[in-house]
């Protein structure tokens, strides 16, 4: 008897396993099956935020691969423009002009631009270059009378304690997407290595000048990805990520990814947080991203993304076109 009461007990207590491991298994089932990380999986459960209640000084509202100017985009550049104020920043993140750039500053294309873009003072609009503005000719981006860029790269005053970087990952990653180091040498009259070699040290320079500030530092590729570059970005992160910690940059912030992303390192007493935001016209499903259960992805909305300051954080808001804080991050 004893034997058979113990056999029942066991019989009972393995089924009771095996209904939270089904449970469990459903669950995680649907995690894959949605292409969510864990954190996205738990912050889908919270409830979402109205993008108004959050009422910054100042602010920073960047957008990602706008170049489609659809009308997802003017959606998406509405709502940016609804919660602009004087001093306030819109900063784009490259791929202005989809399929090929602009050959000129007389390119049709820049109609589309001003229709949308129409109401933001030029001066308050600032812009890095993306591979897709390398296929004819980038330098009609700069240096006009469209946005407030003076170069391809340069430096930005945000307020007393913050300075902005921004930075061309395409002169400092040849061969990538097709740019070549031909096209990118005939493009500036200059060989690669002093292209590359020039824009670094300037960064490095220009980063210890702000020793004392919080930098924030925005280029087109990421140095990091959970998505469809994730095996392509080790040569530019070889390159900028030792002067990042070097410098103690507090945020990077890029596009190309047609999605939503954010990745925050540990390395040593340095934390580097990786913010991607390149679905701001266009999102693209990826199937075989990978999968990271400490990270957030999304790559089925649209989204731009709000920086602001509070006390001595700083909070990245990615707000969908809907108006809706979907994720919330204080660095």
């Amino acid at each position: 008897m004893k034997n058979i009461y113990k056999i029942s007990i066991l019989i009972l207590f393995s089924l009771i396993l095996i209904k939270y491991y089904i449970s469990n298994t459903e669950s995680m089932f649907k995690i894959f099956k949605n292409n969510l990380s864990f954190l996205d999986f738990k912050q889908s459960n919270k409830k979402t935020q109205n993008s108004n209640q959050h009422n910054f000084n100042e602010q920073l509202i960047v957008l990602g691969d706008i170049g489609e100017y659809n009308n997802t985009l003017k959606q998406i550049v509405n709502i940016g423009k609804s919660k602009l104020k004087n001093n306030d920043k819109m900063i784009l993140l490259g791929d202005n002009f989809y399929p090929d750039g602009v050959n000129s500053i007389n390119d049709k294309l820049w109609n589309d631009y001003k229709f949308i873009f129409n109401d933001i003072p030029n001066n308050n609009i600032h812009i890095v270059l993306g591979n897709h503005d390398y296929h004819q000719n980038p330098l009609s981006q700069v240096n006009n009378n469209y946005w407030n860029t003076p170069n391809c790269y340069y430096k930005l005053k945000f307020n007393n304690n913050t300075d902005l970087f921004f930075i061309d990952t395409i002169q400092l990653y040849p061969g990538h997407c097709f740019i070549s180091k031909n096209m990118i040498e005939k493009i500036h009259n200059k060989p690669i290595n002093i292209l590359i070699n020039e824009q670094l040290q300037w960064l490095d320079k220009e980063l210890s000048k702000s020793i004392n500030k919080n930098k924030i530092v925005f280029g087109h590729y990421p140095i990091i990805s959970n998505g469809e570059y994730n095996n392509y970005m080790k040569p530019l992160h070889k390159l900028l990520y030792p002067i990042f910690k070097k410098h103690n940059v507090r945020a990077y912030v890029s596009g190309h990814d047609h999605n939503i992303q954010y990745m925050k390192k540990e390395d040593n007493g340095y934390t580097f947080n990786q913010f991607i935001i390149g679905s701001s016209a266009i999102n693209r499903e990826n199937s075989n991203r990978s999968f990271c259960f400490i990270d957030m992805y999304n790559d089925n909305d649209n989204f731009l993304l709000q920086i602001g300051q509070q006390n001595n954080k700083y909070i990245f808001n990615f707000i969908n076109k809907n108006n809706t804080i979907k994720y919330s991050y204080s660095i």
